[in-house]
């Protein structure tokens, strides 16, 4: 009745709600048969003999076979939310397991397999709902019960068949219809980031599987996904940047991968949503986050000590867009969640050595800029920094930050996400936690209280960049961030020597400047509080400050008119080094 209902609705309002393509030229272009989600029954067909021939598939498919097995021993999923607000990581579980062992079940073709798939899609069915209060766990179980209905379709029954089906259109796409229409919670259909083409995708991938039986509501969900997806990937503009961070590149472009290539597959075209400008460049972002030590320039709620978040989105980037290198990047890193969907995108791809890129790279979009000696070198100098906008989803307060990698050990650090689960932390509090505050990064304060300590509305500019053998010479405006002060921070890296960090400050009004840079380097001031050296891994980095002023160093906490919010992670074995000064010139060389 509720499907009726809406799919009512839907008519009587066709001249507000229609799009191009439609819901019935979609749903005639749908293959007949299964599967037709990404992969083709050639492509599990052919999936025993590509693992003999090729030695990387071999590898990856015994990470595959031995995660399967140890799924047969463990209990199907139950509805819990184990953080109590999101059913998410139940979703994710979920998806992992219909992947791996529709997987494992087409190279081995052994019952138990499929039976334990068929114990964790027949509890999924009987749960009340999935969550669509937080539309991603609705849309990654959606995608979780696609992937298990399509890949395995002539495996069940007709009666198994129906009982997924209806969970699908009834659990999924039917809160899809609302939060399209209605805009009950709908908050994704609209939005720039992640959420847009997670919820857009994983719909698209339960409606595509049930399409043929039930082509209503899956043309009308797919119909709305192709209006909607757009005022996200039209942010990959203009050169494959992502404001979120590193850590949500990994998610949008594991979604966007399903996304495109189960509607090519499906359909026969991914409807020009694979032709916006920049995503064909996005495949760099991960390659040139990544520091000398395998770990990420962190921003934008991003974890700290982790590589950026690649996955076998690479190997699909790699096909769409004739970029071989992408290929060769991932083929090289570790296993992801989704790492099943390798054993599709990684049959014969073409590979190419992928460090054969330039060293430096500006990502206009996103306003990054990253810098190094060369590839591949973990004692190699790294340089990574941002200007960006404080507006991005997922930002912290930290127009201006830079982390530094030498000699084998990252000096300067970014702290990272707090718990998100922490009052406010996506709403009225989200600027009084210390690590999502200016305070808290590595870059300046000026006239701190407890307010937000940089504008969160406001936004910086790298305004010149210049990449030469020498090295990166950088400034950026960062203004934005300072209502009623000029603010310019310059950056000045010297190939495997040095770096230099100026600022000008100019204020209409005395102000009191703070500049930061946490470490985990243990520091030691010199008796005139000119320099700074930090010792590490036996290994020293020396701070030198050429301008008035004297370094001073604390730990990693709020200052006394910060906020004190409880519950906020605390900061152990991180200092601050700062300098403390008015308006002016705050000029520091690390070497």
């Amino acid at each position: 009745m509720l499907i009726r209902t809406l799919l009512l609705l839907l008519l009587l309002s066709a001249t507000t709600l229609a799009a191009t393509p439609t819901a019935s030229e979609i749903i005639d272009k749908i293959k007949p048969t299964h599967p037709r989600l990404i992969a083709s029954q050639e492509a599990f067909d052919s999936l025993k003999s590509e693992i003999a021939r090729d030695p990387w598939l071999k590898q990856r498919y015994a990470y595959l076979h031995d995660a399967a097995d140890k799924m047969l021993t463990q209990p199907s999923s139950i509805y819990i939310l184990p953080d109590g607000v999101r059913l998410l990581s139940v979703s994710r579980t979920v998806l992992e397991r219909a992947s791996i062992l529709s997987i494992v079940w087409h190279v081995e073709k052994e019952a138990k397999y499929k039976d334990r798939l068929w114990a964790e899609m027949a509890a999924i069915s009987n749960f009340g709902d999935w969550h669509p209060k937080h539309f991603l766990d609705t849309a990654e179980m959606t995608a979780a019960a696609g992937i298990g209905y399509d890949w395995m379709y002539d495996q069940w029954t007709p009666e198994q068949r129906k009982t997924l089906r209806d969970a699908i259109a009834k659990l999924g796409l039917a809160p899809g219809l609302l939060a399209y229409h209605t805009g009950q919670n709908g908050m994704f259909v609209k939005a720039k980031h992640n959420w847009n083409i997670v919820c857009n995708g994983g719909l698209a991938l339960g409606a595509l599987a049930i399409a043929d039986e039930e082509k209503e509501i899956a043309g009308e969900v797919l119909a709305s996904g192709i209006k909607s997806a757009p005022t996200c990937l039209r942010e990959w503009a203009p050169d494959g940047g992502w404001v979120e961070g590193p850590g949500y590149w990994g998610y949008t472009t594991t979604y966007e991968s399903m996304y495109l290539d189960a509607l090519k597959t499906a359909t026969g075209s991914d409807w020009g949503l694979g032709d916006f400008p920049g995503m064909d460049q996005a495949g760099w972002f991960p390659a040139y986050l990544n520091g000398a030590l395998d770990r990420a320039f962190n921003f934008a709620d991003s974890h700290e000590g982790t590589r950026p978040e690649s996955g076998p989105q690479m190997l699909w980037l790699a096909r769409r867009y004739n970029e071989p290198r992408y290929a060769d990047y991932q083929m090289r890193q570790g296993s992801g969640r989704l790492s099943a969907l390798e054993m599709i995108w990684g049959q014969r791809i073409k590979h190419e050595p992928w460090a054969t890129i330039p060293t430096d790279r500006y990502f206009r979009g996103a306003q990054v800029a990253t810098m190094r000696d060369r590839w591949q070198d973990p004692k190699a100098w790294f340089v990574a920094f941002k200007a960006g906008s404080n507006t991005a989803n997922h930002s912290h307060l930290d127009i201006g930050s830079f982390v530094l990698e030498a000699k084998g050990v990252r000096w300067g650090i970014d702290l990272g996400s707090d718990d998100y689960n922490l009052p406010g932390y996506f709403g009225g509090h989200r600027w009084e936690y210390y690590r999502l505050r200016a305070e808290a990064h590595n870059t300046l304060v000026i006239n701190p209280g407890k307010g937000p300590d940089q504008d969160p509305k406001g936004a910086g500019k790298i305004v010149s960049y210049e990449s030469t053998d020498r090295g990166v010479k950088l400034t950026a405006d960062l203004s934005g961030a300072y209502p009623g002060s000029k603010v310019m921070r310059s950056l000045d890296f010297v190939r495997g020597k040095s770096l230099t960090v100026r600022d000008e400050v100019t204020a209409k009004a005395p102000a009191e400047v703070y500049w930061a840079f946490h470490t985990r380097g243990k520091p030691s001031l010199s008796a005139d509080g000119k320099r700074v050296t930090l010792e590490q891994d036996k290994q020293k980095l020396e701070l030198e400050l050429t301008s008035p002023g004297k370094f001073e160093i604390d730990p990693a906490k709020e200052m006394e008119s910060s906020p004190h919010p409880e519950k906020q992670a605390a900061n152990p074995g991180v200092s601050v080094v700062k300098v403390h000064t008015t308006s002016g010139v705050i000029e520091v060389t690390f070497r």
